[in-house]
């Protein structure tokens, strides 16, 4: 009986597709072409068709094949009564391309050829000032600009980064809520929040990524770094790294939310030296972190690209891993010459771009100097434009890169001995009281530097200190007036300035 009973099912099935295929075979025969200039055949056949080219469109439009993409090529197209219709996009820098339209249908198209991969944020222009969403295509990405929406292409090869997506069944880390830290160095209040990973409560020397715009990137629709986490450090496709602890530092004022983020990130020394001197410890004091310069990363994108590119310059004592995500160099070129001109740092580079008219041409200058000074650098570009889109799917390379996971632990991942690390006063006059704090005894330096990275006055060398506080009175009467780097071992530096 219930084989009978599936056969029967089996056969109206089979009725139901056969009668569906009857009513409306043109959804299947003529959406699909050989080639893109078959496409183009069809619609010049139907320029002076108007009801022909609506089925048509309709046609195209139901199997979501607007805008329609094969090989390299894609066709806009837009239906409508306009006096001017027009593209805009990343494509074109956001500067409207007027499209044609086809004979003497309501059918306008814009005809392009970008790589099969690409994937680009865009917009369709009606009579000059109208910007609307492609009315007739489904796929969008929400843009950093106060969460307007932007329609998305997506040519043939482009493959959704499925690792945004929150997989279920796996256990997720916590996000908290903001956390308010007051600036010596800005001179105002910034918040920030921490996400730490799953089973946090039972681990330990945990890699620390600082990120700036961090309040967009710990949002699912633009960064959605915390599904991408989770997803990795749960093994997300074979591929898997080690938990880590996330500061998503917010740059907008708490009080107003106005954003900061174009005063902090350019090559702000106040800025760097805030998160490196005065955010940092306060992280390391309140959460299992791996003091070691090795497990911190500073990552961004356009100017917070740039400004992660200064602080690794400015403070690679602290941070060894640099992020700049489509960064803005462009903006303060100086950068350019800081790492051009100062002796190789202890860092490494992750460094992606887009291709269309993002920032390619700057980050593929500062791959050259990086590569010329012998830097370790992962650089990646992307057929796509300065979009959140383009930056989302780039996450989960740099943080297998950075933070692979490995069951045998290696010497960056030993939890350090240092407890505390405090100079003051700062700016100091003529001296500084040094304040250093351990888990346990070891052998200790204690070394000042110039920003050039001259050794300037050994205070310890290879000392015996033991476990518990430490206070260390340093005479300086005799350095001029400057900036300079105070580091303790390899573990942790701190700016101070002399007035």
């Amino acid at each position: 009986m219930y084989r009978q009973n599936l056969i029967k099912f089996l056969k109206s099935m089979k009725r139901i597709f056969l009668t569906l295929l009857f009513i409306c075979p043109s959804l299947f025969a003529q959406t699909t072409f050989p080639h893109f200039k078959a496409f183009q055949n069809k619609l010049t056949e139907l320029s002076n068709n108007p009801t022909g080219m609506d089925a048509f469109f309709t046609e195209l439009a139901t199997a979501k094949k607007i805008p329609f993409a094969m090989g390299d090529s894609v066709a806009f197209l837009y239906r409508g009564s306009a006096t001017s219709v027009g593209f805009a996009g990343d494509f074109n820098s956001w500067s409207p391309t007027a499209a044609a339209k086809i004979g003497t249908t309501t059918v306008w198209q814009w005809i392009q050829k970008y790589p099969a991969t690409t994937r680009v944020d865009y917009k369709i222009v009606l009579n000059g000032n109208n910007w609307i969403l492609d009315p007739n295509n489904q796929n969008q990405q929400v843009s950093g600009l106060a969460g307007v929406i932007n329609s998305e292409l997506r040519m043939p090869a482009w493959v959704f980064p499925q690792e945004t997506l929150r997989a279920s069944g796996i256990p997720q880390g916590s996000l908290s809520a903001n956390q308010f830290i007051n600036s010596t160095n800005l001179a105002y209040q910034v918040q920030y929040k921490v996400y730490t990973p799953p089973n946090y409560a039972n681990l330990s020397a945990l890699p620390v990524i600082y990120v700036t715009d961090g309040h967009e990137y710990a949002t699912d629709v633009l960064g959605a770094m915390l599904p991408i986490t989770d997803n990795l450090i749960n093994g997300f496709n074979g591929r898997k790294i080690k938990p880590i602890i996330i500061v998503f530092i917010d740059p907008r004022n708490p009080s107003d939310l106005s954003n900061r983020r174009m005063q902090e990130y350019t090559t702000n020394a106040k800025y760097a030296d805030f998160v490196a001197n005065e955010l940092v410890p306060v992280i390391d004091l309140a959460y299992k972190t791996n003091k070691n310069a090795a497990s911190r990363m500073i990552l961004g994108t356009s100017l917070g690209g740039l400004v992660s590119a200064y602080i690794g310059y400015k403070h690679s004592a602290t941070f060894e891993k640099i992020a700049p995500m489509s960064p803005a160099f462009q903006q303060a070129t100086s950068i350019f010459s800081l790492y051009e001109n100062s002796p190789k740092l202890p860092l490494k580079f992750f460094m992606t771009t887009g291709t269309i008219n993002d920032t390619q041409a700057r980050a593929l200058q500062m791959k050259g100097i990086l590569d010329t000074k012998g830097y370790p650098l992962q650089y990646t570009e992307v057929s796509d434009g300065h979009s959140w889109g383009n930056w989302r799917a780039l996450i989960d390379d740099i943080f297998v890169a950075a933070f692979p996971f490995s069951t045998v632990a290696t010497e960056t991942e030993i939890p350090s001995k240092l407890q505390l690390f405090q100079a003051y006063p700062n700016p100091f006059s003529d001296s500084l009281t040094v304040k250093i704090e351990l888990q346990g005894a070891q052998k200790s330096d204690l070394i000042l530097y110039d920003v050039l990275g001259k050794e300037r006055l050994i205070i310890l060398k290879n000392n015996d200190l033991n476990a518990g506080i430490h206070q260390i009175q340093v005479a300086i009467d005799t350095l001029p007036k400057g900036t300079y780097l105070l580091r303790f071992n390899q573990e942790s530096a701190i700016t101070v300035v002399k007035h």
